[in-house]
């Protein structure tokens, strides 16, 4: 069954560890609109904001775009969620801004502190919480490298909180970006090595 068995344990790590930080977690909650579709975990934080998560695979999730965000817009219509906060494994691309990316294979506690980093980044929890996930992400023995945090901008909050010199995260952000726009595939050989063709006319 594909990824079916990695991915059931690891969600339910991701929510185990969440919930520590989050609070108020359920999971698997059914929609009423459509008794066959179910949220994947659902958080209330202190100050009362209800976020609904959901863990997108990238085998089962590859080419369900439309899917997913029909059911995202049903889980806030139904009054499940506030908001939908979808985590993304590569190569699926976040479906909105609020959306996750991780690498394939990536350990639940990495894969949570992106999200919580994220959900601090993209203002959706209240100023108590941003504060014990800041608190909680200080203690923490992961701390994630910039291949595991995939936005920038949460890749330099990470830094803000842990004290990490802002200049040298900059500098790692702008090389990845120049990586990006690299042509796959190809490389740029030096003068020295290139070979002038001559006509023999």
């Amino acid at each position: 069954m594909g990824d079916q068995p990695r991915s059931s344990r690891l969600e339910t790590q991701i929510f185990d560890l969440l919930n520590f930080v989050l609070g108020g977690g359920e999971q698997d909650l059914k929609l009423p609109s459509d008794g066959r579709m179910h949220l994947d975990m659902r958080f209330r934080t202190a100050g009362g904001d209800t976020i609904g998560l959901e863990y997108d695979g990238a085998y089962w999730h590859a080419g369900n775009e439309a899917a997913d965000q029909r059911k995202a817009h049903r889980v806030v219509a139904d009054g499940i969620a506030d908001l939908v906060v979808r985590i993304r494994e590569d190569p699926l691309a976040a479906l909105s801004p609020y959306d996750v990316v991780i690498r394939h294979k990536e350990s639940a506690p990495t894969v949570v502190i992106a999200t919580l980093l994220h959900l601090v980044h993209m203002a959706v929890v209240d100023a108590q919480t941003a504060h014990r996930i800041s608190a909680i992400l200080v203690a923490s023995s992961t701390a994630p490298s910039i291949e595991s945090i995939t936005c920038d901008e949460c890749w330099l909050l990470d830094g803000s909180i842990r004290h990490a010199e802002y200049e040298y995260r900059w500098n790692e952000i702008k090389r990845r970006r120049r990586a990006a726009r690299r042509p796959a595939g190809k490389t740029v050989r030096r003068a020295s090595q290139r070979h002038q063709v001559f006509d023999k006319d």
